[in-house]
């Protein structure tokens, strides 16, 4: 069945790409920016799996049962789990963060001790540090002044 689509959907891509007949499928396919149908077939296919049929009994008429489909409203379907990280604020705790804004490079840290902010730091690098390297300094900067604190 896919070999039949490939066939269906080459002789058009053919046509629009102006490329050689001896070009792989997949080539043209790339080239044109068009997906394989079986593949926009099973894409376009997700949206039929959200119309329910509903079943109603309506009295004092003529027929008992009444079989209808209706779409699911959007936020009904396909529901999202919403569970969120809740952070015990017990003890001490220590947040960092890096990155880069417009080519400026920086990374802060924030210390709380039984959810009371004790102490927090920014600190601005040099341009053209990896983000690799401003986590690193940000969580050893948390590290020493905590220490140095004794926090």
């Amino acid at each position: 069945m896919n070999n039949r689509l490939v066939q269906i959907q080459i002789i058009q891509l053919l046509g629009n790409s102006k490329v050689y007949k001896t070009v792989s499928n997949e080539a043209i396919q790339a080239l044109t920016g068009c997906p394989p149908l079986h593949i926009k077939a099973s894409i376009e296919k997700q949206p039929l799996n959200s119309i329910v049929i509903s079943k109603t009994t309506l009295e004092n008429e003529n027929f008992t049962n009444f079989d209808y489909e209706h779409r699911l409203q959007p936020w009904q379907n396909n529901l999202i789990n919403w569970k969120f990280y809740n952070q015990e604020m017990d003890g001490g705790n220590i947040f960092t963060d890096g990155s880069t804004i417009e080519d400026k490079v920086g990374c802060a840290f924030v210390h709380f001790c039984d959810g009371n902010e004790v102490q927090s730091r920014k600190i601005r690098l040099s341009d053209g540090v990896t983000l690799f390297m401003v986590a690193f300094v940000a969580i050893k900067e948390a590290e020493k002044n905590t220490c140095e604190k004794k926090v």
